[in-house]
């Protein structure tokens, strides 16, 4: 049996739909909500501020997983994981 993970990138609209409650990993935050925060390339901005990059994102898995972000602390390199809600 031959199983296929299929992995996509969320667009712009996707992304800040709704908003990302804290996982685990470098915390900025227990919401990252793109109403506060503002997204410029990979950099997530909050009042003019780079707090982070954007390193990865991932779609629902058929609707069994959640949508997953990705960031890294722009001093330590730290990763902290998000997910929508």
């Amino acid at each position: 049996m031959t199983l296929i993970f299929l992995t996509s990138c969320l667009s712009n609209k996707e992304l800040k739909e709704g908003w990302w409650k804290y996982g685990d990993g470098y915390h900025i935050g227990d919401v990252i909500s793109f109403e506060r925060y503002n997204l410029v390339n990979d950099t997530l901005y909050l009042k003019d501020i780079p707090k982070a990059l954007l390193i990865s994102q991932e779609e629902s898995v058929f609707g069994f997983t959640s949508r997953k972000i990705v960031i890294r602390d722009l001093k330590s390199n730290e990763t902290g994981t998000y997910y929508q809600k």
